[in-house]
């Protein structure tokens, strides 16, 4: 995924913080690769003024890379 993308989606995020149907299109465009979808995630994260946004957001991130690291 391109860096223009990528932003698109950031900006769909932050648009939308709990829009589920934006965070699937996302970690689908990023070839389902978890890393790639939680730093996707934290950038969103740091991008935002919505703190409850943020928080889920590296929350997921955290998550998804827990569960890349045992797999």
């Amino acid at each position: 995924m391109n860096v223009a993308e990528q932003r698109s989606f950031i900006q769909s995020l932050v648009t939308h913080p709990y829009d589920q149907r934006t965070l699937v299109a996302v970690y689908e465009a990023m070839g389902k690769d978890p890393r790639a979808y939680a730093d996707l995630l934290v950038t969103a994260a740091k991008s935002t003024d919505q703190h409850a946004a943020a928080s889920h957001w590296l929350t997921e991130a955290a998550r998804v890379r827990m569960q890349a690291l045992r797999d």
